[in-house]
């Protein structure tokens, strides 16, 4: 078997998973109507993957790795500030297993031929940097997702400070939506990327700085709220995606270490 067909195996494999990961998100949707619409937004972005593998675009297998990784860290944290169920328990294997077909079917492409224009920004064969940079950007969208369509009791979030987001919760549905223009940017090759993603984390420290300060402090005491919890992952993995380019970044900043002749 070629590495060509080989590779083409895993990712329909893996893009299958993904769908059915969509699909139970769908299903447990209609079995939750208070949590019907946080499960209806996990589907689309998992179908999203899904979609992508099946359409072999060249930035689906780092999205996926992103998109899993994502699911993974989301429920072990659950599981370790919240509390753990079987269906928790069930839901963190069932990440686990996309995460590690993700990586499979990346690595897989990568070892192939590669298929795809030379014009694209980010393949299987791209630089690790720039590929973890996507992933992690995509790694955003489950918990941010999570956090906006959480319900939330009245007057929660509500301590941003004023022309910037008058209510926290508004910021939680921009939050994705930015994350989005920056992925299409980086996407596409464009340092501005980048930037997005590094205002858009900044902009969230300012806007929940005083809120993030309180699940912080009484995560000792196990007393941290569901959504406190998404919002907290979804910046992270904002600030996370700027790591693989910083030693890069700082490089070209620092000044020369020995003087021009």
């Amino acid at each position: 078997m070629s590495k060509e067909h080989a590779a083409g195996k895993c990712r329909l494999g893996t893009g299958a998973a993904f769908a059915a990961y969509a699909l139970c998100s769908w299903g447990f949707a209609q079995g939750a109507p208070w949590w019907g619409d946080l499960y209806y937004a996990q589907a689309a972005v998992y179908l999203v993957a899904a979609i992508a593998l099946f359409r072999s675009l060249p930035w689906a297998t780092w999205f996926a790795v992103g998109i899993g990784l994502s699911g993974l860290v989301v429920d072990v944290a659950y599981s370790a500030v919240l509390h753990v169920d079987g269906y928790l328990t069930a839901d963190t294997l069932g990440q686990g297993l996309l995460f590690w077909l993700a990586l499979r079917n990346h690595r897989s492409a990568a070892r192939a031929a590669s298929p795809y224009r030379s014009t694209a920004a980010i393949t299987p064969s791209s630089d690790p940097r720039i590929g973890w940079t996507f992933a992690l950007a995509a790694g955003t969208l489950p918990p941010s997702i999570m956090a906006a369509f959480a319900p939330l009791p009245a007057g929660y979030l509500d301590h941003a400070p004023v022309g910037i987001a008058p209510h926290g919760h508004a910021w939680l549905f921009a939050l994705p939506i930015l994350a989005v223009g920056a992925l299409v940017l980086l996407g596409r090759g464009k340092v501005l990327g980048l930037v997005a993603a590094a205002g858009t984390a900044a902009i969230g420290v300012l806007v929940f700085g005083d809120s993030f300060a309180d699940p912080l402090h009484v995560m000792g005491t196990w007393d941290l709220r569901v959504e406190h919890l998404f919002a907290l992952l979804g910046h992270g993995f904002l600030f996370a995606s700027l790591l693989p380019l910083a030693p890069a970044a700082l490089r070209r900043l620092s000044p020369p270490t020995t003087l021009p002749r």
